[in-house]
């Protein structure tokens, strides 16, 4: 056997002939290059060793910090600032983030909108549609309009954007 040589992707093996005896795929020239997100997963077991280690810090474990030499520094304890974020960034990861407060004011008065249209009676409902439906130009005197008596008063900001939607 005069021993293997590389052609292309290809390492080629021959005999003392010269003729080719097997071929085998150069895996590393086949093979694309992995991303940075699946090397770091290889090097810290899916990253379950970068959430332990994440973890300890959080509750105060001492952290031991292994030199290149392969000396220890003695053990370390994260101060209260570090174990904090540490811990908000774990419960953000696990429960998710929360909501914003602008978000959660525009939910809620949404919610008592929608709560104010559905206080409403028929005839305010039906007037507003009337008012909104019909051309202004169109619309009957004011002497023949009907007195609406409501049920429960709707604001008058909610009365104001019904009208305004025109």
């Amino acid at each position: 056997m005069s021993g293997a040589t590389k052609q292309g992707s290809m390492l080629v093996l021959r005999d003392d002939k010269g003729k080719p005896i097997a071929r085998v795929l150069n895996e590393s020239a086949m093979s694309r290059k992995q991303s940075w997100r699946a090397q770091l997963r290889a090097l810290t077991n899916d990253g379950t060793d970068l959430l332990v280690h994440a973890y300890d810090i959080a509750m105060g474990k001492p952290v031991t910090i292994t030199l290149p030499d392969g000396r220890e520094l003695e053990p370390m304890v994260a101060p209260p600032a570090v174990q904090a974020a540490l811990s908000i960034q774990l419960h953000e990861l696990l429960n998710g983030k929360a909501v914003s407060q602008t978000e959660v004011v525009a939910a809620e008065k949404a919610m008592s909108e929608v709560e104010d249209v559905r206080n409403m009676s028929n005839e305010q409902l039906e007037a507003i549609y009337l008012e909104r439906s019909t051309p202004k130009a169109a619309l009957p005197a004011a002497s023949s309009q009907v007195e609406v008596t409501p049920t429960k008063q709707p604001t008058n900001s909610l009365i104001a954007r019904l009208k305004g939607l025109k």
